[in-house]
């Protein structure tokens, strides 16, 4: 995922002509997780699960404000939710239960299933 990303990053550079500062967050998050002690990547791992877990939260207030789908195919949906399932019996079964891991798992889990009732219900 991390190689895609960077695939995806100097393409985008190469083709706008432009290196977006954005594009140094992958490096710096790199380096702040290798110079950091072990002990603030558990923070740092709850603050991107916040991060994952509430970046649903505009679409679906969207689609209820619309009472839309807001363009959300109910098959892509439909997946999502099923993924997040998955992801929350393998954190179980392989992860030893990871609090932090479950607690994204089960809010993306309940933000995909809103979005696939509203892709469901609306248009």
């Amino acid at each position: 995922l991390g190689l895609q990303s960077a695939v995806l990053l100097a393409l985008t550079a190469r083709y706008q002509r432009a290196l977006p500062p954005i594009a140094l967050l992958p490096a710096a998050s790199l380096a702040a997780a290798s110079l950091l002690p072990t002990a603030f990547l558990g923070p740092l791992q709850g603050v991107a699960a916040f991060i994952t877990s509430v970046a649903l939260v505009p679409q679906v207030w969207r689609n209820f404000a619309a009472r839309s789908r807001g363009g959300w195919s109910p098959i892509s949906a439909a997946l999502s939710t099923g993924g997040n399932a998955a992801r929350i019996f393998t954190t179980l079964t392989l992860a030893e239960g990871n609090p932090i891991l479950l607690a994204q798992f089960a809010a993306c889990l309940l933000l995909n299933g809103v979005l696939l009732v509203q892709a469901l219900v609306w248009d």
